[in-house]
Order: C-alpha cells, then sequence, then structure tokens
C-alpha cells in the first residue's frame, strides 16, 4: 500500500452504479487528470483517472460477449 501522502482526497463506492446509498464510504482515492490521454481513447473517452489503493473493493461492471464494444455503466461501481 503507497503512503497515505498519495491519496489526496476520499471518495465513496455505489454498488451498483447509480445506487443512492454508498456502499463503501471514505475510500483515500487521488484523482489525476489525463485530457490527453482520453481523448486519444476512439470510442470511449475519460478526462480523469481515479487512483485507489490495491485492497479496495471496487467492481468492474462490463457486461457484453467477447468482443463487443457496449458497455452498461449500470453494472458497476
Amino acid at each position: 500500500m503507497p503512503p497515505t501522502a498519495f491519496f489526496h482526497s476520499t471518495c465513496d463506492v455505489y454498488r451498483p452504479f447509480g445506487d443512492t446509498t454508498p456502499t463503501e464510504t471514505d475510500v483515500p482515492c487521488r484523482l489525476n487528470p489525463d485530457f490527453a490521454g482520453g481523448q486519444q481513447a476512439g470510442a470511449i473517452a475519460w478526462t480523469h483517472t481515479l487512483d485507489l489503493a490495491a485492497d479496495a473493493d471496487v467492481r468492474d461492471g462490463r457486461t457484453g460477449g467477447e468482443g463487443g464494444a457496449t458497455i452498461s455503466y449500470a453494472d458497476g461501481d
């Protein structure tokens, strides 16, 4: 686990995404701007990444078959 100083803020985890009550609160995190990288991602673009500790319980909810390009954001955290 990185030093505490690595994480500059906290966030809440909602499962499933969009739920009104957080599953976990005050999870240490660091928000990083990535405007250049996000613009080069093709169909999916982002402006920031979020760093969390390796033991943070955050789940990827991508659904779909192999080779599919459709992502349902409501399935993950």
